[in-house]
């Protein structure tokens, strides 16, 4: 957990860092290019358009220019004043079809009318200020807290206490909602409790807490939380890593808490806990109604599935992100992931700008300074 923090955290830094270099009071949103470059969809020439946007690394004649070479800044294509990046990807009239195919005609309608400065900064560059700045976060609980317990009355406890103990099977699962932007991911957990005839006597979720990662695999370590809580019955999960944690004991007969394990807290805590009397490993997301399988892989199923619609409802006990902060960040992904074929596509069709044996003289004012070393 310590070294996820630090990594995160060292993360932030340099969003935060890229962001005053922009001239923002906030950080720079790298994910939607971190996703482009993960992508398999993506060939290495389009990796490589998009690392040059992001590091601004489109050396066109207006910029060599700027830079002191005495170079004419017009566009060599149609003759227009300045040959910038912002000219080749949004208005060299030479190109136009090329740029048509590939970026959608409402965004290009955007960007030519009176585009934001972020959405200027997403065409030229693949990044934005970060939407989660200001949008809700994950929910947070007290200190020590692992999970919300407000589910948890003495009327419900009592209710499950005086069931009989082979209708106490507790069916466990997570859930994640993936965004790609990493910090609007969000994770859940759900609980059923399931008869031996298949009814559900008992159903609970709630949402994984900022504390810990926003994954399916917390969902499930969560869910294991609040059946330790319950009174003593069966547990069934389909996450492989929370059986192990569980059922692989060490010498003396406890729980393994393994030091490298971002969950080995919960597991301790849950191990206080008296409502676990055996864990058992489910197959997941597989149809209870299929033919030629028992009844109790049927029933198995069935819980399974349970759990899962349960722990996908509890993501809404997450503070909600608005559909206007959605809208907003959907759009400049849509511009950022747009212009990242749109230079793939054009940047070709410009000769390569061959600066050898041309005269430089240190300029007096630069348009686009160059970024400060992190190092001097």
């Amino acid at each position: 957990m310590l070294k996820k923090l630090i990594l995160e955290g060292l993360h932030r830094n340099l969003e935060h860092s890229s962001g005053a270099k922009a001239n923002l009071d906030g950080r720079l949103c790298f994910d939607v290019m971190l996703s482009e470059l993960a992508s398999s969809k993506r060939s290495a020439y389009d990796k490589g358009c998009a690392k040059l946007l992001t590091c601004e690394g489109g050396w066109t004649a207006a910029i060599a220019a700027e830079r002191g070479y005495e170079v004419d800044p017009s566009c060599c294509l149609c003759g227009g004043p300045l040959d910038t990046p912002w000219h080749r990807l949004v208005e060299c009239p030479c190109v136009e079809d090329q740029r048509k195919a590939v970026i959608p005609a409402d965004v290009l309608a955007i960007l030519r009318d009176a585009p934001t400065e972020e959405q200027k900064r997403a065409a030229l560059t693949g990044v934005f200020r970060h939407p989660a700045d200001e949008a809700a976060r994950p929910l947070e609980l007290p200190a020590g807290q692992v999970i919300a317990m407000d589910w948890l009355t003495p009327e419900v406890y009592k209710q499950l206490d005086d069931l009989p103990a082979c209708c106490r099977n507790y069916f466990i699962d997570g859930s994640r909602y993936e965004h790609t932007i990493k910090e609007w991911d969000r994770a859940s957990w759900g609980l059923v409790v399931v008869a031996p005839d298949g009814s559900v006597l008992f159903t609970c979720g709630g949402a994984v807490p900022r504390s810990l990662p926003q994954t399916s695999q917390a969902g499930e370590y969560c869910g294991m939380y609040a059946a330790s809580r319950l009174p003593p019955g069966f547990t069934f999960t389909d996450c492989a890593s929370v059986e192990h944690s569980w059922n692989h004991r060490g010498l003396l007969g406890q729980v393994d808490l393994s030091p490298d394990s971002v969950y080995s807290g919960i597991v301790a805590k849950a191990q206080a806990g008296q409502g676990i009397e055996a864990m058992f490993k489910v197959r997941s997301h597989l149809d209870p109604s299929d033919e030629g399988i028992t009844m109790a892989e049927a029933w198995l199923r069935h819980g399974n599935e349970e759990a899962d619609a349960a722990a996908k409802r509890s993501q809404c006990y997450h503070p909600a992100i608005s559909e206007a902060e959605y809208a907003d960040a959907n759009l400049l992904m849509r511009i950022a992931r747009a212009f990242v074929d749109a230079a793939s596509c054009v940047y070709a069709l410009w000769p390569r700008l061959d600066l050898s044996g041309v005269k430089w003289s240190q300029p007096t004012l630069l348009l686009h300074p160059p970024r400060r070393r992190l190092v001097e």
